[in-house]
């Protein structure tokens, strides 16, 4: 199968769109066509049948597939797609629902296991490899019917490498109104491809005879010549003319058949049960519900069964939850015409009961229905009903369609334009998101915002906006609505609760957004909305890790909740791939074991994505400057490149990337390069981590001024914890504070961060530690603490000293001559102070504590010693 832009959602498809119809005892059994694909299906890996419509391919089809599950039960699995259901992730997840089915009818366990974890594959990619690697014991065979559903996903190359990524033990029928064009030719010249066509799909004489026996119309066999001569063997134009009866108006290519089947097939019939086609063909697909409320009399199930039983156009799919019933889209398309010009009134009442019927249950196939009926504001209603459950599930790019059909039919609205701002935004398309809701707030400027639209507006402010106290602001109108059922239903309200939870945890308001994000995974569990639950769930990890509680994020992480039918697509343009680690590597982190959270953060950094990966790029630098090696810090250099280079939903990436060029600067012992860096974060708000981590850079390189500036943002009372703690311990450690250190422990000691005290790897820290032993209430924190310290302070000795920079090898030069610093600064150009971080940085990598040690130890360094002529 092809590769796909995104990664799907991987759920199964309605049941009866992966049931085979039920063979009617009313239709001929076509022998010679069941025969015929026989031979195709055991000779070729695919067989297609390319007939215009009413040529009875889904009837042949259904007979020869009924045969095989009988005689192999299990053999066979069927897929229909549908006007909804046509790109290459449909078409997946409809192929695994169909597989599944077959799976069950033989009791084979093995591949409902096997289907169970493709399910779960994190990407689309990962998804068809799975597919591709399964194993099963038996062939199967798949039939997808309507397969000109996905002419634009699957034509030609598609289709080729649909069929290339099949695996071997399985067949395919492709039941198809196109044309099998040149681009196929491939798969034919190589014996992959049979293909069926109107030719051998046409009816014979004896066929039209027995066709007029079972509708208890029986015709000569002069009648039946005629007849097939006619209609040239055309089945659905075979069965109107036998329908109509023997004094109807000859059938032939010029035939009008919308007025055919109005006076020779509806005028043939009771005039209740012609009424009750009228009524129910306006939309192909009914149940019981439905056809209860469009016809309004209790006979509907008797009369449904009659135009099953008399041969009219309908198809019966059965389950053990009941049957639904599908009208040949031919015959139903004419119907619909038939009903528009002789009952305009008529035809928008029913397409409205269509629509409030099915509003529930299938919102976007109402909102078609509620164009129909020419409704707007039952068109607005169900879209600002279900907007949000349809956007966070996966269907943003049908609902962008489908706002753009109600607009075009019932004129622009400016909740729908804030609809469409979401849609496009979740596709990233951020410029047309922000164009639409531009249009949005000048279509009415003069108009009062309804409680309901201001709702809309906001959520679109939240997913749209890149400022974060514009977002803050669009959040906390949104939230004040909450509890309005007027304005926000029942089945918006737990997709609130997850966006709203999404955007606090991106603002850096972790504990609101965690109490949310909690609340979603039960409300939407309790709605039914599965895979917004899990989506919810990952959310919470984040959130929680992000919020400091560590313990409660590894809960959630443990909880799991992944399922076959849960597993939920990538939010891509939001969040991008790999949360759930993602928050692993963050606990790691915190908690000191950098190893653990270099390998997560390289994971999620290679994944899909601006969120997430992102930061987890970002991340990667501390990481890896942590751990010291040369091949993490090459790593983490070039994954910053990637990071978005403008903030965007509430992230600071400027500042994430800002700080995290200065730590590797540090790392590579270019102190002038990282204290420069770390300087630019000084006033910035809204970055109290950053800014917790540049305390330590511009600490350990001796500024202390600005690392003290940088620490009092970190430890402002509503910073995470994380962040406190380092900027506690930085103060700590620039005053030989010990009340700053015991604030640092007391902080740290309930979720264990000790990512702090391995940053400062001296003898200043230990000392500091080992001073404070019988002063502490958190003893055993603190012996933590004491480890962490000692075995960081360890790996620096066995990496051995970082490489003097050319820079500082020249000054070195210098402070083994008389000269004064003044002198020195004067002869390089530069400032006393930038001197004196040139000093600190020599005297740390060389392991001195001044400049006489320096100059005794330079004589041991290779690059100056005098060179031998």
């Amino acid at each position: 199968m092809p590769h796909a832009g995104e990664t799907p959602l991987l759920r199964p498809v309605p049941w009866f769109l992966a049931t085979a119809p039920s063979p009617g005892s009313e239709m001929v059994e076509r022998t010679a066509v069941t025969t015929l694909l026989d031979r195709c299906v055991d000779t070729h890996h695919v067989a297609m049948l390319s007939a215009p419509s009413g040529f009875g391919k889904t009837v042949a089809v259904s007979q020869w597939a009924a045969r095989r599950a009988r005689a192999t039960p299990g053999s066979v699995a069927w897929v229909t797609l549908t006007e909804r259901l046509t790109d290459v992730a449909d078409v997946l997840r409809a192929t695994l629902t169909a597989l599944e089915g077959a799976a069950r009818q033989r009791d084979d366990e093995a591949m409902l296991r096997a289907l169970s974890a493709v399910y779960r594959s994190p990407t689309y990619d990962a998804a068809i490899a799975a597919t591709a690697a399964l194993a099963s014991g038996v062939p199967v065979t798949l039939i997808i019917d309507d397969f000109h559903h996905a002419r634009d996903t699957l034509a030609g190359a598609g289709l080729n490498s649909y069929v290339e990524h099949c695996p071997q033990w399985l067949r395919l029928v492709l039941l198809t109104t196109d044309t099998v064009g040149p681009e196929l030719t491939r798969l034919r010249i190589h014996g992959r491809m049979a293909v069926i066509t109107a030719k051998e799909l046409a009816m014979t004489a004896e066929e039209v005879g027995t066709a007029a026996a079972l509708l208890g119309r029986p015709v000569d066999a002069r009648e039946a010549q005629t007849m097939l001569a006619t209609t040239g063997g055309w089945p659905a134009a075979v069965r109107m003319q036998l329908l109509s009866g023997q004094d109807s108006p000859a059938f032939d290519a010029d035939t009008d058949l919308t007025e055919y089947i109005r006076s020779a097939v509806l005028a043939r019939l009771r005039p209740d049960l012609a009424e009750f086609v009228l009524s129910t063909t306006v939309t192909p697909r009914v149940d019981g519900a439905l056809l209860a409320a469009l016809w309004g009399r209790p006979d509907h199930a008797a009369l449904i069964s009659e135009c099953a039983s008399s041969g009219l156009f309908i198809e019966r799919f059965g389950s053990p939850a009941g049957a639904v019933y599908q009208w040949h889209s031919m015959f139903a398309t004419h119907c619909q015409s038939i009903l528009r010009a002789q009952d305009p009134r008529r035809w928008r009442m029913l397409n409205e009961v269509v629509a409030q019927e099915l509003q529930g249950r299938y919102p976007l196939q109402a909102v078609s229905h509620a164009i129909l009926a020419e409704d707007a504001p039952l068109t607005t209603q169900i879209l600002t009903d279900r907007w949000l459950e349809l956007l966070l599930q996966s269907n943003a790019e049908a609902l962008d369609r489908a706002c753009i059909a109600a607009m075009s039919a019932l004129g622009e609205h400016p909740e729908l334009l804030m609809i469409r701002a979401c849609c496009r935004d979740i596709a990233g398309d951020t410029t047309g998101a922000r164009h639409l809701l531009a249009r949005a707030k000048v279509l009415d400027p003069g108009q009062t915002m309804s409680p309901r639209m201001d709702f809309i507006a906001a959520l679109t402010e939240v997913l749209v906006s890149n400022d974060h106290e514009a977002m803050t602001k669009a959040a906390s109108c949104a939230e004040a609505w909450l509890d309005d059922r007027t304005v926000v239903g029942a089945s918006v309200y737990p997709c609130a609760l997850f966006l709203l939870g999404w955007a606090n945890s991106r603002l850096r308001r972790a504990e609101r957004g965690s109490a949310q994000l909690e609340s979603a995974v039960h409300e939407c569990t309790a709605a039914g909305m599965a895979e917004l639950a899990e989506r919810a769930r990952q959310a919470l990890t984040f959130a929680a890790a992000q919020s400091g509680d560590f313990d409660r994020a590894l809960a959630v992480l443990r909880r799991g909740g992944i399922t076959a039918d849960t597993a939920p697509a990538l939010w891509l343009t939001h969040d991008g791939d790999g949360i759930e680690r993602f928050a692993e590597g963050w606990v790691h982190f915190w908690r000191a074991e950098v190893d653990a959270a270099r390998d997560a953060f390289l994971e999620v950094g290679a994944g899909a994505g601006s969120g997430y990966p992102d930061i987890a790029r970002a991340m990667l630098a501390f990481a890896a400057a942590a751990v010291g090696d040369r091949d993490s810090l090459d790593r983490a250099e070039s994954a910053l490149g990637r990071i978005a280079d403008t903030d965007t939903h509430g992230v600071p990436w400027t500042s994430y990337r800002l700080t995290a060029r200065a730590r590797l600067a540090e790392a590579r012992g270019e102190p002038s390069r990282a204290l420069e860096l770390a300087a630019q974060l000084v006033g910035r708000s809204h970055v109290p981590m950053m800014s917790a981590l540049a305390s330590g850079i511009s600490c350990r390189l001796g500024d202390t001024d600005l690392a003290r500036a940088l620490a009092r943002a970190a430890t402002d009372p509503q910073a995470q914890p994380y962040s406190r703690v380092y900027g506690h311990l930085t103060v700590a450690l620039l005053d030989t504070d010990h009340d700053e250190l015991e604030r640092a422990l007391a902080l740290g000691a309930e979720q264990r961060i000790l990512l702090p005290f391995a940053e400062y790897p001296d003898t200043a820290c230990l000392n500091l530690l080992i001073a404070h032993r019988n002063r502490t209430a958190h003893g055993r924190f603190l012996d933590d603490a004491l480890v962490v310290t000692s075995r960081a302070g360890q790996r620096r000795e066995r990496q051995g000293p970082a490489p003097l920079t050319p820079r500082e090898v020249e000054v070195l030069t210098y402070l083994r001559t008389p000269m004064t610093a003044e002198e020195i600064a004067v002869r390089l150009s530069v400032s006393v102070n930038t001197l004196k971080t040139h000093q600190r940085a020599i005297y740390r990598k060389l392991g001195v504590a001044n400049r006489r040690e320096a100059v005794h130890a330079a004589g041991r360094l290779p690059i100056l010693q005098p060179q031998n002529e």
